[in-house]
Order: structure tokens, then sequence, then C-alpha cells
């Protein structure tokens, strides 16, 4: 389980026997209290004495499920759930709790039998909806993506290690000593203390795992979970609450919460950490990540507070001069009625986090969110030095990552290099925080594809379509289905651009970008097709929907030539049809050239080609008036092959075209 990274109860515990005896009240009570404190290792000693005297005691029983949650002992949480179950003392809470342990167990089946038809308060039921959803989805949430290879990292002299961050020559990372005698040791587990660590990168990235730890940072008490400015001079962590010194302070209920703090580095050394002014000891404040730009803070806390969802939730602050905003809660595409936690940022738009309240394998599952640009654009114009200055608060669906980066355990803490290629993972899939390194495997992107003829969804059947690739000239082509669709595969971080080479249509001046992230397996698109037999449409025309030019893919030009080519004719020969019919058209041929030779020679050779094609149209029955030819030169190429420029011959026979466009109607 990820090390103090929360405490609190899964739901409240509601007490529904009368204790039988004095002696049985007391070890409740005892209990109880270290529940409250989040003692779970001390309220499971007491509990487990009770219930083996009274083991009917339907309130042990719950306090006692509840208390192995909370450090993830799975099997023995559902013992004591199991006993409640024969005894028909199962409350709503009771299912949703051991619904979520069947998750972890992988019984996704039973969970959902215990979910189905439940009548819950909003909170619960939301979350609850959230954990049916993922067991009735989790053939295709568990499958592999098959993109990743994932490697256990042994960190020598460490009980466990997690929560890995990169700044400068050093991967830092979360983890508990397994050599010395343990002096402390976490109420909350039973566990050891942990420590902030780091190692070093050699020349090539790799991390000697030889772990050192910060010793002016570390405390008898909980340290770690750090990120770093993008400079490397500022640190931020969660750690137990000690103030600014290392003595132990807690909240009105006598607990020590985990809090942020901060530190500077001071050429040799980091200073000593002092607490962030937004912290207060009754909530829990951890896992900070200082965004890009170093003046903003996204954080996980349980505080209460507008739009908070319940649970833990990611809350976002920014520094104005030497003060810090009131955090401003994520909202709700971000944060659930479950927890939201280990925020992480490689880029301006991408968030990453874990969360148990999204699609979840059973634990904490890894997913990450993109901030909507289309409801971001007044944020961005925001001066960011602006104290009211906020993040977007609109994000869209944040996507989770399936098997092998999520399992039925929990997985959190990822940390990706600048191309998003690779990274650490933190997880306890083998019963304890490890680190785990993982490599993408840029595979292509499936694009899914449909026709929109004239912006309806009407579908053109056998349509040959062309992509040719903006970097190499290299073309691919396919056939649309009955349906209209079409379904290929692509490589990454390409831009294509389209072509038709149906009769009687034309595509739209459109291009297909294929993402670079190698998390996207798959993007959607819509061709939308023009009919040449709209042209004839007075009101069409007089609108303007047709003034952009477009073109027929057959109709280019061999290098310093002016003859029309064979393969243009059949084009043409639609194109002559569509002006007899519809006399009044007039239609505008513009020729390219390109950028080999002369800008004069080429402007002479374009208005040559233009010509060349007014000829042709018009030596099979097209009228001269409607025909205006204009030789464009080589001063609209349509890629990067200038003059300076040395490209294939695939690339620039892109630039030697025609394009065609519809001016207008003559006059009555």
């Amino acid at each position: 389980m990820p090390s103090f990274f929360f405490h609190r109860r899964l739901a409240p515990i509601a007490v529904i026997t009368l204790l039988a005896t004095g002696c049985a009240q007391s070890l409740f009570l005892e209990g109880e209290r270290a529940y409250e404190a989040f003692r779970y290792q001390e309220a499971i000693e007491d509990l487990t004495r009770l219930v083996e005297k009274w083991p009917e005691d339907t309130s042990a029983l719950r306090l006692l499920s509840r208390s192995h949650l909370m450090i993830n002992q799975y099997e023995e949480a559902a013992q004591s759930l199991r006993q409640l179950e024969s005894m028909g003392a199962l409350s709503p809470e009771d299912k949703v709790a051991f619904a979520q342990t069947k998750m972890n167990m992988q019984a996704y089946d039973e969970a959902a039998e215990l979910l189905e038809g439940m009548i819950l308060d909003q909170t619960k039921a939301n979350l609850a909806a959230a954990f049916l959803a993922s067991c009735l989805n989790i053939q295709e949430i568990r499958s592999d993506t098959s993109i990743f290879e994932l490697q256990k990292v042994n960190v020598p002299g460490l009980r466990t290690a997690a929560g890995p961050t990169r700044s400068g020559d050093f991967v830092y990372f979360t983890g508990q000593s397994a050599v010395g005698r343990v002096t402390s040791s976490d109420p909350y587990n039973g566990l050891s203390y942990t420590d902030l660590y780091r190692s070093r990168l050699d020349e090539i990235g790799d991390v000697d795992w030889v772990p050192e730890p910060i010793n002016e940072i570390n405390s008898p008490y909980h340290d770690g979970y750090a990120c770093f400015g993008s400079d490397g001079t500022l640190m931020a962590l969660s750690r137990t609450n000690t103030g600014e010194t290392k003595r132990l302070k807690v909240n009105s209920e006598s607990v020590s919460t985990i809090q942020i703090y901060y530190s500077e580095w001071e050429g040799e050394q980091w200073a000593t950490p002092r607490p962030f002014p937004f912290n207060e000891s009754e909530s829990m404040f951890a896992h900070p990540t200082i965004l890009p730009d170093g003046k903003g803070l996204i954080f996980a806390s349980d505080m209460p507070g507008p739009n908070a969802q319940g649970g833990m939730d990611l809350w976002y602050t920014r520094k104005n001069g030497d003060f810090w905003t009131i955090p401003t809660n994520l909202g709700p595409a971000i944060n659930t009625p479950g927890n939201e936690l280990f925020p992480s940022m490689r880029h301006p738009d991408t968030l990453w986090f874990s969360s148990n309240g999204h699609r979840t394998l059973g634990g904490l599952d890894v997913l990450y969110a993109i901030r909507d640009a289309e409801k971001d654009t007044l944020a961005r114009d925001r001066d960011p030095n602006n104290p009211e200055y906020l993040p977007p608060a609109d994000w869209l669906a944040p996507i989770h990552l399936n098997y092998p980066l999520n399992t039925a355990s929990d997985d959190f803490g990822v940390v990706l290099d600048d191309q998003g290629l690779k990274g650490y993972l933190s997880s306890d899939r083998d019963g304890l925080d490890a680190l785990y390194r993982f490599a993408a495997e840029p595979r292509p992107i499936r694009v899914l594809g449909r026709t929109l003829v004239d912006g309806e969804e009407t579908p053109v059947g056998g349509a040959d379509i062309v992509l040719i690739d903006a970097g190499d000239g290299s073309s691919i082509s396919f056939t649309t289905n009955a349906d209209g669709k079409f379904e290929i595969e692509l490589p990454r971080g390409r831009t294509y651009r389209i072509q038709i080479q149906t009769d009687g249509f034309f595509v739209e001046d459109e291009t297909i970008a294929t993402s670079k992230d190698p998390l996207v397996s798959s993007m959607e698109v819509d061709l939308t097709l023009i009919s040449l037999l709209r042209l004839g449409d007075e009101d069409f025309v007089r609108a303007g929907l047709n003034g952009e030019p477009f073109e027929l893919p057959e109709v280019f030009w061999d290098f310093d030539r002016a003859t029309v080519r064979d393969a243009a004719k059949p084009s043409l020969q639609t194109i002559a049809n569509f002006l007899k019919e519809h006399e009044k058209v007039i239609l505008e041929v513009q020729s390219h050239c390109d950028s080999r030779g002369s800008d004069g020679y080429n402007e002479k050779l374009s208005q040559r080609r233009a010509d060349a094609i007014e000829s042709h149209l018009l030596n099979i029955g097209v009228d001269p008036d409607q025909i205006v030819s204009i030789g464009a030169g080589e001063y609209r190429l349509r890629n990067h092959c200038d003059n300076d420029t040395p490209c294939s011959e695939a690339l620039h026979q892109e630039n030697r075209r025609t394009e065609f466009r519809v001016m207008g109607l003559m006059e009555d």
C-alpha cells in the first residue's frame, strides 16, 4: 500500500448491537479510539481479541473489517465481512466496503452482485455506481494494452520504495530502510516511518539505484513524496506535521496529520523544511506537484471547501509574490467521492493522478486527464501573475490505463520522461510498495473514420481515399465500406493531407494529424466530402459555401511540363459535364509550380498549365466565358519545400498542382 497516502475511514461505522459486557465495551472503545486516531494496527489487535471472545459482535466485526481495509489487508477484511454476511448484518455501507474488498481480490462478479440495486445516500451511491461500472466492464478495463513493458526495480537496502520524481541528475523517492534497528514505527500500519532518498542518473539517463538519504530533510517521522521546481532549487514534499521543528504536532483529536512542506536549495544542501501557509492540522495535505511554470501547486487533501467531492480531492493554489492563493478544488471531472491522489504534470495540459473513484481494477489506478482546449480559452488568456488567476476547471474525461500499468492493487506515483515514452510507477502489486520501470512500445494508431457528405451523415460507400504524408510525400490508399466507414493504422506523430479519387466529389482541404502520445491507441475522424452537383445551386454559390479551392487528385503536373496527363482527363470530364449542365457557373482554374527554377520562369510555367486545362475544357465543349485561368507560380507552396530546402520528388509533386474554385454566377 502507498505509505501514509491518506488516513481516512471508508465509511461511517454505525454501532447496531449492544456490547455484551464491560470488558467487551472496554476493548471496543480502545479499538475505536485507535481507529479514530489512524492507529489501525493497534485497532486490529484490540478488536481481534474482542471478536475471538464474542464472535457475533457485529460492531466489532464491522470496525475490524474497516481497520484491515485501511492497510490493504483484503483477505482479513473479507473474513470479518463474511461473518457479518452470514448473520445477515451487512449494512449498505458494509456492502460497498465488501464490494471494494472483492474487487481488490479480483472477484468482480461477486462485487457486482453486492452493488446492484443498492439504495444509498448520494455520495456513497456515486461511489457504488463507479465500482459497479468498473465490475461490469472489467474485461475491457483489465485488457492488456500491450504497449508497455514493465520491470520491477530493486533498491538495495530498502524494504519499500515509491513516489519517484526526477530533478537534475537524480531520481528522488520515498522508502523504508531494511537495515538497522527500527526505533519507531507508524501506528497506522506498524511499519517503520518513511524517509526521502535519491539515486544518481548516469550519462544515458539510467539510475544506479544506490539510495542516498536526504538527511537534512528527513525527520523521525514520515518524509517523502517530493517534487521540484523546473530549476531544481525548490522542493515541496509530504511529511508528518512537525511544524518548523522535528517535534510532532497534533490536532484537536491528538492526531498528527500529513502536511505539505517546502525547502530551498542552499548551494550544498536543502534548507530546513517549512510548512506551506495553507496547511491546517485538522486535514490531510499531501502529494504536492509543482506546475511546469513553477508558480502553481496541485496537491491532495481531504479538507472541506467549495466543490469538495469527498475523500481525498485534488486542489490547486498559485503563488503570487510571497503569497499562495486560497486552494481551489479541481472539480468533479477530476475528483470523485473516492480518493484522488499523487498528481503529476509533465506538460501544462496533462494531469496524471491515481484514483479509486473512477474506473478501477480494485485499488488506486493511474489515470491522466487533458484540459478541454475549447473551454480553456479565457483561462489561458489571463495573466498567470494575476493573483486571481485560476487553473482551467474544464477537463476532458480522465483516461484509464489498463493492465499492466494498473492492477487490482494500488498503482500510483507515475513519473515520465520528456517524450512520455518511459518512466517509473509505484505499486504494491507484490505486497509492498515498489518501483517499476516501464517503457512504451510505440504502436501505430488505429484510425476510425467515416464520410460526411455536405455536412450530412450520408455515407459514400466505395470511396477511394488517399492520404499523403506531409513529411516524406508517401501515400496510403484505402476504400470506404458500404456504410462510408473505414479503419486503418497510421504511424504516430505524422500529418496527412486528404484526397478523394471518387467521381462527383471533392474533399475539403483537410488534414489528419496523428498523436505523438504513446498512450493514445485510437482516434476518430470525419471526412467531409463536397458533391460537385451542389455547385450548381445558385443559393449555394452566392452564399459562398464553395468559396474555398478544391483539388482533383489526378490533376497534377510533370516537372517542367504543361501537358495535361491522361490520368487527369476523366476528372476534367466530370468538371466539363458539370459546367455544361450549369451554364451560369464561372470556374477559376489556378495552377502551381514547385520551387525549382526562377520565380519568373515558374510564373510563366504555371500560366501555361492553367491555359492547358482551359484549352482541354474548351475542346470538350465548355463555354469559354465559364473559365478563368490563373498561373500562381511558386508563391503558394503546400509544404516546406522552398528554394532553400532539399526535398524528395514526392514532396515537390505536391506543389505541382491545379486548384479549382467556383467564383460565382454570370449575370443575366
